[in-house]
């Protein structure tokens, strides 16, 4: 299946699975979403909070919910292990670097528009697993885009993994509860 991993990442203890719908590629090097989904080491999924308004009524303070729509989008902070060939790492920095010149990657809207705004992740799915690896749900973070990439710091003399941190920015949450599809052997295959 295109776009899916072939290998979980070692990060399942906690019984989680983070994966990458698609990834927008302007590196001119062939990859794909497994040089993502393979070096999730964390995942913050963020807060989500709407402003309150403050009235006076009669020397009593009052609050109201300040509905503001879809206006801000919300922020999630992942870190990755950078991998061997560091082509996780420069992915992030070729995508943010072109987005910062205008240069689209080719994705068009149906009216035909090259936008920078389609240059996203469709979905950043956080896969919650039951004991026997099965999936019993998915959060979906729809329509992605990186717009931070944190400094990369290397050092002699370290037996640690390198990671780094890429925040985005998603427009929408979708939690699907039905079980689509079976990990089990592929869970299975990667512990041995």
């Amino acid at each position: 299946m295109a776009g899916i991993t072939t290998q979980i990442n070692d990060f399942t203890n906690n019984k989680f699975i983070i994966r990458f719908s698609n990834l927008v590629n302007m590196t001119n090097y062939d990859l794909d979403t497994h040089i993502l989904d393979n070096y999730v080491k964390n995942v913050s999924v963020p807060d989500f909070s709407i402003p309150m308004l403050d009235t006076r009524y009669q020397h009593e303070r009052q609050l109201h919910p300040n509905p503001i729509g879809a206006r801000d989008l919300q922020t999630m902070n992942i870190e990755f292990m950078l991998d061997e060939n560091m082509q996780n790492y420069y992915l992030f920095y070729c995508w943010i670097y072109w987005m910062r010149f205008g240069e689209a990657c080719g994705k068009t809207t149906a009216k035909g528009e090259e936008l920078l705004r389609m240059d996203c992740i469709d979905a950043i799915e956080l896969i919650s697993l039951n004991n026997n690896n099965k999936i019993i749900s998915k959060m979906k973070f729809k329509h992605a885009i990186p717009n931070n990439l944190a400094q990369l710091s290397l050092q002699y003399g370290s037996a640690d993994n390198v990671t780094y941190v890429v925040t985005f920015e998603y427009e929408q949450i979708e939690l699907q509860l039905e079980n689509k599809e079976d990990l089990t052997e592929t869970i299975d295959r990667t512990i041995q």
